[in-house]
């Protein structure tokens, strides 16, 4: 099997090019498809920026990075959220748990209601990333179709 030309150093060059001077991209989009990079990664990289910049948006290196990272992955983003909420929602419905058993007795307190709420919008965000992983899952086993003509 032989290795089609390429130049991975210049494919780097392009996409740091086009990240510190998006305005390149007017002129770079009609002629450098994804399908110009060798490099995978570097396909993906392009891929985000050209999303990026035919919505309208700016390009800039986090929303590159978090389109690029999470997009295929999103319950890495959604599940982080959960947790990052589910902890702290936790410990509080454990101290008043604790209180509870203590004392026998439980006063409702904004924070009590507040930690409630955590473990409720943490499930959310789980279940949320878990639906989204099953859609893009099953967008990835769909069968395209391509009809020639013979």
């Amino acid at each position: 099997l032989r290795t089609l030309p390429h130049d991975l150093d210049a494919e780097r060059a392009l996409l740091g090019a086009l990240i510190l001077k998006p305005e390149a991209m007017h002129d770079v989009s009609v002629t450098v498809f994804p399908e110009s990079f060798y490099a995978e990664k570097h396909k993906e990289i392009y891929r985000a920026i050209l999303e990026i910049f035919t919505k309208g948006d700016p390009i800039d290196l986090l929303s590159l990075t978090l389109l690029n990272r999470f997009r295929t992955r999103p319950m890495h983003i959604f599940g982080a959220l959960g947790m990052l909420t589910l902890f702290p929602g936790i410990i509080i419905n454990i101290i008043f748990l604790l209180e509870w058993i203590i004392t026998q007795e439980l006063h409702v307190r904004p924070i009590m209601i507040i930690g409630i709420s955590l473990v409720t919008v943490a499930i959310q965000f789980f279940s949320l990333g878990f639906i989204s992983d099953m859609i893009l899952q099953r967008s990835a086993r769909e069968i395209t179709y391509n009809f020639n003509e013979l």
